[in-house]
């Protein structure tokens, strides 16, 4: 259920701001820009299209966002796109060039030159063994 007011929508208990095509391509071709917007710059956007400037930052994060994921998506289709027309001698020499490297880095491709390896890091795969992955408050 959607419901317009004022240029926002309402879904269940959050609203969500419709930006106006003009909104948009004024954010866009800041963007384009820069991708991160300065204070002073953020001021005079929102001024100007009649957004605050908390709404105009979280636009920026989420634009950015949106352009890691754009990049991801091209880095794993251009990486399989090249996988399928490998000879064999290609592949066996790819294989022991990636598992000697393995050791030393696991996110390093050596072949690929236009490859981003820090798109593949994700955080959460980190292992923490400093601290046990279950405190309890009872013992204390």
């Amino acid at each position: 259920m959607f419901v317009v007011v004022a240029g926002k929508t309402r879904t269940r208990d959050k609203y969500r701001t419709v930006y106006t095509e003009r909104q948009r391509v004024e954010l866009e071709t800041e963007y384009e820009r820069r991708t991160y917007i300065t204070p002073q710059r953020k001021t005079t956007i929102s001024t100007d299209i009649g957004l605050s400037e908390r709404q105009i930052k979280i636009w920026f994060q989420n634009r950015r966002a949106k352009d890691r994921k754009l990049r991801r998506r091209t880095a794993v289709k251009q990486q399989q796109q090249q996988q399928p027309g490998e000879s064999e001698t290609e592949t066996s020499s790819r294989v022991t060039a990636t598992s000697s490297s393995v050791t030393a880095s696991p996110t390093v491709l050596p072949d690929h030159k236009f490859f981003d390896s820090s798109l593949l890091y994700d955080p959460r795969m980190v292992s923490v063994t400093s601290q046990p992955p279950y405190f309890s408050t009872a013992s204390r």
